[in-house]
């Protein structure tokens, strides 16, 4: 059982092992139970071992727990044990008892009944469950309060529901139970009770629920006026001035219900600093009974004073005024703290400069001042500079600034005027701070007294510089002219300033007026901005070396550090030169090809400054060659002096180009590394003739020539110049035929390679007409170059083009195969050879079932014959199951008046192979079923079976089912005729349910099919077909039915019967033991009843006979039960354990009292008290006591006590009632007789089943 019961079995071997020997029993299949191995030592070998199967304990409910058996595995290095032989045979079956149910479990539920949640403070409680078992898929479980209005699970929808996925069925499930706020001010000691339901549907869970135990909320409700900021209680005064500041937002709400309306009014206890803005008005708030709970909003906006007063805290006050006595009732809440925070900072306020300050005496500028804040009086500020030498301020000038705005008030700009001073001091070093000094006067204590402002401060624009002002500097030649340019300072220096001349070319020019220069400050000697003259003068010399340009440096010496630290300035000086330099080049007469000289003479023109040497080179190598290469001149005297002719030899080169009299340059290059005139000469070119001695001509070589071939066949001549052409010369080269073959149009020969043979390829034409062999010629003659060779003769070349057309049809393979879905392939179809006429071709599919052609057939003529044309091949769908086919079209010539395609007629089609693919898979289809369940007692269900394919021959399928008492199917076979439509037709199955009187619970059946049977097909007997699974539902419960007991036994040996019997068919025999709780009132006719399994006796009531006994005591009519044990069956799981109902008996007391004292004459009748019975409920399986009737004495007679009807208590009088039975009634009794007591008649109840 998977609730811990577990089987046991022995194990022992026969003889002592060598070795260990480790018998396993392993359950098989696994998954439903485990057994350890069992190990036999050589020591230990004879003992008898136990080995326990341990059932596997799963959450899965199980109504047929799957059987499994134990496997023996034996692992062992003794050799005789380690035989196959040696394993025991396997044991079983077994099966497991399942313990699983459906259910809902909490894990644990610790909250109190009470005093836990409160209203209002949001912190919900936790519940968790999870799934007794596993659920067949996944489970929805919901969660709600039975009063929504105390309390709700999750926040959202109601009821709050989750999906448990069946993989997270043992996980723990948190709910959180969250208190609500009724906003009413509850007694706490009568709060409502209510409990958290949860329900589940899916997953095999539908239905199943559970309820929590009870909560109670804590009331969280008060009579008060509850505030709360949803914006700070801090304000500020908002810029620009003159509007409201920032708002504060308080929210004001009732604490609890009230009885009626409630009006609140707000206001603020300092309405010079903040105002109440909402509630507009007068600033109250009605709450109506109605929307007790709706926040309202009260809104306070700053003051804008201006003035500089620092933080105000005022109060909002809020005060009941009228509606609810409760909420009138209350105190006046203290105020609710507000702050202003001042936005005004007293100070002084100034724009920009406007304008700009220069040391140019005509500028000025102005700033504007006003103050920052209101002032409590009028402020006076004069402005002053701090620095006089730099600008100056009215002095006369000051501002007033009252506490009014507008203009002359506090808010208004006034404007002072700022002017430069001009001091002609080079400043730029460091350049002064001016600030402006704000003298104020008022009796404001902010404003009063001599403020120093740290704003604005600026500086002046210096417009001097340290330097020096230099005039234009006139010409200096070599002749020895003079020059002359004044020079003075820029500023006024601090002290005397000495300027140092020195020339730094002394070959160029020299200084006349002295080396030094001396300036004074103004009022010196030499006053720094009186102009002074320099006097200079140029240098002759012998060298052509141009205009020179030459600097004067000057240095400044001074005690000022601004011209103390200027750097050396250059006044740059001009040397004009007086000599001109270059080549003289003798007359050069012209040469010829056949070797005729001429000379050239050459010197250098002036004196130079360094060796020159002159390079010689001719410019056309091919014309003229010079001799020598370089001519070298010296600057001094000698055979090479400067002033020397030398002689230069130039030669006529012989070419093979005709090229007539032809120019050519020799050219002259002067270069001197020390003299930079000279070897700045551009070159001197000098031009000369070479005079021609070569013809023009060219030769075609045909030796190579041959015929030519329609489509590849070429033939080639080759084509050679006599001589070298001045420029490129082209041959053009024409067709007389360009049907039958064509040439390159033009052959062009370079003057680099004119002794170069060129091929000249003739290729033959392909016409697509069979015409033969073709002659035609080529023609060769120049088309271009110079005058001598544009005018040479053509030339002609012969040749024939030999034909190679033949008329046959051009037909491509398939592009792809076809296929019965519909698939296409595709092939082309043309003609070889231009046809005379049309030719008409005829398109044919051998198997029109296989596929079909796009076109009966095609026509080509002259002008589409080359065109490849498309023809489409379809593939043909058939519902056989027949496999690849392979067909063919063949393309022929059907008509044409072409001799040459007519002729095409005579022989076999072109034809083109193509494989149409089959789509058709042989199967059988189980169609779905009305219902995958049936019911004992329920209708039939069906469900089709038919084939995919049409088959060659007759298919069978036979149907039966796995379990007959469960089910049965009808027809047991079906057949599909091979007929082209029947065996579409899906055939009807029906499954009928089988009625059982066992209680087996729902079992899984299958309706199993065979594989198909057919004579000739060979496809479909190679299937395998589904079986078809389903569950018949048992409408059977097992149980036990006591009947009621006949009447009541009595001590005179009167007997009394009742009946049992079962509700169902056990499967295993069922036996219930009985016994009597009181042996001394009555007995049993059996100990035990037994109902047979299979035989019938379940459904056979069996008769229990209880017989009173006697006994001599007068103890009235007493009551016992005859006890029932629970009902106990070997294998039947259903009836073991099954709880039977016990039957209450009544046996009459018939004992004679003792007779009675006769009492007195006239005696008062004894009135019994009237029985009092416990208001007790009866528990289940517990029969309520009956009340008796008041039992009346008479003389003689007992009467039975009166039996309540339907309740099978005995008649036991209420404490208190007394039967007297000496007490007379109202006759007199006869002496010695008891007059028997009337009681109700005795009803008894139907026997009630227990649960279960």
């Amino acid at each position: 059982s998977e609730s811990g019961g577990n089987a046991k079995f022995t194990l022992s071997i026969a003889s002592q092992p060598t070795d260990d020997v480790q018998i396993c029993p392993n359950p098989t299949p696994s998954g439903e139970a485990t057994c350890d191995c069992v190990t036999f030592t050589p020591t230990d070998w004879n003992e008898v071992k136990t080995a326990t199967i341990e059932a596997v304990d799963d959450d899965v409910i199980e109504t047929s727990p799957a059987p499994y058996n134990i496997v023996f595995q034996i692992s062992t290095d003794d050799a005789n044990y380690a035989q196959p032989s040696m394993v025991p045979a396997d044991l079983g079956p077994f099966t497991t008892v399942d313990d699983d149910s459906l259910g809902i479990q909490f894990v644990n539920d610790a909250i109190t009944k009470s005093g836990d949640l409160h209203e209002g403070s949001g912190m919900p409680r936790a519940l968790r469950t999870k799934l007794h078992s596993e659920p067949t898929g996944d489970v929805v479980m919901c969660a709600s309060t039975s009063d929504a209005t105390e309390g709700i699970v999750g926040w959202g929808a109601v009821p709050y529901c989750r999906t448990i996925p069946r993989s997270e069925y043992r996980t723990i499930q948190q709910w959180q139970l969250f208190p609500l706020n009724d906003g009413i001010d509850e007694d706490n000691d009568n709060m409502p009770e209510y409990e958290v339901i949860f329900t589940c549907s899916g997953g095999g869970y539908d239905g199943v629920s559970r309820t929590s135990r009870s909560f109670q909320n804590i009331d969280a409700d008060v009579a008060m006026v509850v505030t709360s900021f949803t914006k700070g209680a801090a304000l500020s005064e908002k810029f620009p001035h003159g509007k409201n500041g920032k708002e504060s937002e308080t929210e004001v709400q009732l604490g609890a219900e009230p009885s009626g309306d409630v009006t609140i009014c707000a206001t603020v206890t300092d309405p010079s600093e903040a105002v109440v803005a909402t509630p507009s008005g007068d600033g109250c708030m009605t709450f109506l009974a109605s929307s007790w709970d709706e926040v309202k909003t009260v809104k306070c906006h700053s003051v804008d004073d201006y003035i500089d007063d620092h933080h105000q805290y005022p109060g909002l006050r809020l005060v009941v005024t009228g509606g609810a006595p409760e909420y009138r009732a209350l105190p006046e809440r203290a105020p609710v703290g507000l702050h202003v925070r001042d936005n005004d900072q007293w100070g002084f306020e100034w724009d920009t400069l406007q304008g700009s300050l220069e040391e140019d005496g005509e500028t000025e500028a102005t700033i504007s001042f006003r103050l920052k804040s209101e002032p409590t009086a009028d402020v006076t500020l004069c402005p002053e500079a701090t620095d006089t030498s730099e600008v100056t301020v009215d002095p006369t000038l000051c501002l007033t600034f009252s506490t009014s705005q507008g203009t002359g008030g506090w808010n208004v700009h006034q404007t002072v005027t700022i002017t430069a001073v001009d001091d002609l001091v080079d400043e730029s070093a460091s350049l002064p701070l001016v600030k402006l000094r704000l003298q104020s006067t008022t009796t404001d204590p902010n404003y009063g007294g001599t403020r120093w402002s740290p704003d604005p401060a600026f500086t002046v624009a210096d417009n001097d510089v340290a330097g020096v002002v230099v005039d234009a500097l006139s010409s200096l030649f070599e002749v020895g002219t003079q020059a002359m340019f004044g020079i003075r300072l820029k500023t006024n220096p601090s002290s005397a300033v000495t300027l140092s001349l020195r020339v730094v070319d002394e070959t160029e020019g020299s200084l006349v007026s002295g080396n030094e220069i001396f300036f004074t400050p103004s009022g010196g000697a030499s006053p720094w901005s009186t102009p002074q003259t320099v006097t200079m003068q140029g240098v002759d010399d012998a060298f052509a070396d141009g205009s020179i340009q030459w600097p004067l440096n000057i240095d400044f010496i001074s005690n000022d550090v601004n011209y103390n630290s200027l750097d050396s300035i250059l006044v740059d000086a001009v040397t004009q030169d007086d000599e001109t330099e270059n080549l003289v080049v003798g007359t050069l007469l012209p040469v010829s090809e056949d070797g005729t000289v001429s000379h050239m003479t050459v010197k250098v023109a002036t004196h130079p400054f360094a060796d020159i040497t002159v390079a010689v080179e001719c410019l056309d190598t091919t014309e003229a060659r010079v001799t020598p290469s370089a001519l070298t001149f010296t600057r001094l005297g000698g055979t090479t002096a400067w002033s020397t002719w030398q002689t230069v030899t130039v030669t006529g080169e012989d070419d093979a180009i005709v090229d007539g009299s032809t120019t050519f340059t020799v050219r002259l290059k002067a270069s001197a590394s020390g003299d930079a005139v000279y070897d700045a000469l551009p070159p001197v070119d000098v031009l000369a003739v070479t005079h021609d001695n070569d013809v023009p001509g060219y030769t075609v070589d045909t030796s190579m020539t041959g015929n030519t071939m329609e489509g590849s066949g070429t033939t080639v001549f080759s084509v050679k110049l006599n001589a070298m052409p001045a420029s490129p010369f082209s041959l053009a080269m024409t067709s007389s035929d360009t049907t039958e073959g064509t040439v390159s149009p033009m052959l062009v020969f370079q003057p680099a390679d004119w002794d170069t043979a060129y091929s000249v390829t003739i290729n033959g034409r392909d016409d697509s007409v069979d015409d033969g062999d073709v002659a035609y010629s080529i023609t060769i003659a120049p088309s271009g170059g110079d005058v001598l060779w544009a005018s040479l003769p053509s030339e002609t070349v012969d040749v024939t083009n030999e034909d190679d057309d033949d008329a046959s049809l051009a037909v491509s393979t398939i592009s792809s195969n076809t296929a019965e879905r519909g698939d296409v392939g595709e092939f082309t179809v043309s003609l070889t050879s231009e046809p005379s006429a049309s030719v008409t071709l005829s398109i044919v599919s051998t198997d029109l079932t296989e596929g079909r052609v796009s076109v009966p057939t095609l026509e080509f003529d002259a002008t589409d014959w080359i065109d490849r044309k498309t023809v489409t091949v379809t593939g043909q769908q058939d519902p056989d199951a027949d496999g690849p086919i392979a067909y063919q079209v063949n393309v022929a010539v059907d008509d044409t008046a072409d001799s040459d395609y007519n002729a095409l007629k005579a022989l076999s089609p072109k034809r083109v192979d193509i494989v149409n693919v089959d789509d058709d898979t042989p199967g059988v289809t189980m169609g779905i079923p009305t219902s995958y369940q049936t019911r004992e007692n329920g209708s039939s269900q069906t469900f089709t079976i038919k084939l995919d394919t049409n088959p060659s021959d007759v298919v069978s399928i036979t149907l039966s089912t796995s379990d007959n008492t469960e089910a049965t199917v009808t027809p047991t076979s079906v057949t599909f005729p091979s007929d082209g439509s029947s065996w579409a037709i899906p055939q009807s199955i029906t499954v009928v349910p089988e009625d059982d009187a066992v209680a087996d619970g729902d079992v899984v059946y299958t309706i199993q099919t065979s594989t198909p049977m057919s004579a000739a097909d060979a496809q479909y007997p190679l299937l395998s077909v589904a079986d078809v699974t389903l569950t018949n539902l048992d409408d059977d419960t097992a149980g036990v039915l006591v009947g009621a007991i006949s009447g009541h036994t009595k001590e005179d040996g009167t007997t009394a019967t009742f009946t049992v019997a079962l509700t169902t068919d056990p499967v295993d025999s069922v036996t219930i033991d009985l016994s009597t709780s009181d042996n001394t009132e009555g007995s049993i006719s059996a100990s035990n009843i037994v109902f047979n399994s299979g035989d019938g006796s379940w459904s056979t009531a069996t008769t229990v006979t209880v017989t009173g006994q006697h006994d001599t005591v007068i103890d009235g009519d007493v009551q016992f039960t005859i006890v029932t044990s629970a009902a106990a069956s070997g294998s039947d799981a259903q009836y073991h354990g099954l709880t039977v109902a016990d039957v209450i008996v009544v046996n009459d007391d018939l004992t004679t009292p003792a007779p009675p004292t006769p009492a007195p004459p006239t005696p008062a009748p004894a009135t019994p008290a009237p029985p009092t019975p416990a208001p007790a409920t009866p528990a289940p399986d517990t029969p309520a006591p009956a009340t008796p009737a008041p039992a009346t004495s008479a003389p003689d007679t007992q009467a039975p006590a009166t039996q309540a009807p339907a309740t099978q208590a005995p008649a036991t009088p209420a404490p208190g009632s007394t039967i007297a039975p000496d007490t007379a009634a109202p006759a007199t009794p006869a002496p010695g007789t008891n007059a028997p007591a009337t009681a109700a008649p005795a009803t008894e109840a139907p026997a009630t089943l227990k649960p279960g």
